[in-house]
């Protein structure tokens, strides 16, 4: 039953992107909907499957989500320093 509902949660995921590239939507929803789409994986695998902490956060946040992550942060943090400094 796990396994079925976090195919389709990336399945969801999947077709909300391509749904976002079709109607040339902000970028930044398909950022969220990744980020949300792996919190949910997370959460299933650690809880519902009781893998391992590092085991699971591994398998559901993949590198690339995390550099993405990270950088669109430090632009939001460079962007609000810029502002406050005017």
């Amino acid at each position: 039953m796990a396994k079925a509902l976090m195919l389709i949660i990336t399945i969801v995921c999947i077709a909300y992107i391509v749904y976002n590239f079709f109607k040339d939507k902000p970028v930044i929803n398909i950022f969220f909907a990744l980020i949300i789409q792996s919190i949910l994986l997370f959460l299933i695998r650690f809880f519902w499957i009781k893998q391992s902490l590092s085991k699971s956060f591994l398998s559901s946040f993949d590198l690339f989500t995390i550099t993405v992550v990270v950088i669109y942060l430090i632009y939001k943090l460079s962007k609000r320093r810029k502002k406050e400094d005017k």
